[in-house]
């Protein structure tokens, strides 16, 4: 009798494993298959949008003293007196819209070398290479995250924006492409500091609080819709006189850094939380089971 309750115990004992193991299975998620672009800041935007100079012709409508008309005189002197005037007002418009067009275009320039300069040599330097940052934090969590390299996605948006019906369903080609699954973007604010004095007791300290946010979303393709973002905050403090035998001297690299392995670990809790999964369509209930009186059909509720 021992025997055979302890063989139906293992038996069943077996049976809630593998239907635990199964359910595990049935459980795992799929990784995605990511791209992270690059990221921008204040200044880059500005670069691409406010400052980019502009080197299309300027189109002019040509400029006469004269009416059209008076070109047919009976008299040829005047006819000639007249194209004289025209050749030389015409010559002046020209001179001057040009010398006009070259100021503004010089201007130009020097504002976009200007935040240009600031972009590549400024404080927010490290930001041209947060993305790979990101993408190696990601990589830390390879059995959810597989990261694409950006210059593939490069190469297909080149021929995509080629196409006659661009942007029509853009991610959706762009993810048959390439086979990813969502791309990833962010923005790099302006540092923010944060200062506080003490003096008293023959004691003067003061303490320095550096913030920097960055702003990450991801899109997913298949909806072509923004299905996360949040903003990570990297915290530097720094205290005068300095109570640590090492001063950073790269605070703005140091916060990014910070801000972005914060950001890698959020995306890998929401990804156990099924956070970047489609949300699923709900269907509208009817009117009827929305109240808790009626708990039936009202067709076969009783007159």
């Amino acid at each position: 009798m021992n025997k055979y309750v302890t063989a139906i115990a293992a038996l069943m004992l077996g049976i809630t494993v593998t239907a635990a193991d199964n359910k595990e299975q049935a459980e795992k998620l799929t990784p995605l298959t990511v791209a992270v672009l690059d990221f921008s800041t204040t200044d880059i935007k500005g670069l691409n949008f406010l400052a980019k100079p502009d080197f299309t012709p300027m189109v002019r409508p040509q400029e006469k003293t004269a009416e059209a008309g008076s070109n047919y005189g009976s008299d040829w002197y005047m006819n000639g007196v007249i194209g004289a005037v025209n050749a030389y007002d015409n010559a002046y418009v020209r001179e001057k819209s040009f010398d006009w067009e070259l100021a503004q275009k010089q201007f130009d320039w020097a504002r976009w070398q200007q935040i240009y300069e600031k972009t590549v040599n400024g404080e927010a330097r490290p930001v041209v290479l947060a993305a790979d940052y990101f993408g190696s934090y990601l990589g830390a969590y390879a059995g959810e995250f597989n990261c694409l390299d950006s210059q593939v996605v490069a190469a297909a948006v080149q021929k995509l924006v080629q196409e006659p019906d661009f942007p029509q369903d853009f991610y959706q080609k762009l993810a048959k492409a390439t086979g990813l699954t969502h791309l990833i973007s962010g923005t790099v604010a302006d540092m923010r500091i944060k200062e506080k004095s003490f003096k008293g007791y023959g004691v003067e300290t003061s303490t320095k609080i550096y913030e920097l946010d960055v702003i990450i979303k991801i899109i997913d393709l298949k909806t072509q819709q923004n299905c996360y973002g949040n903003v990570y905050t990297g915290v530097y403090k720094e205290q005068q006189p300095y109570s640590a035998e090492f001063v950073d001297k790269n605070i703005f690299q140091s916060t990014l850094s910070s801000a972005l392995k914060t950001a890698a670990a959020d995306f890998h809790k929401q990804f156990e939380n099924k956070k970047f999964e489609p949300a699923k369509k709900v269907e509208p209930k009817p009117d009827y089971l929305l109240g808790d009186m009626f708990m039936e059909d009202p067709g076969t509720l009783k007159q």
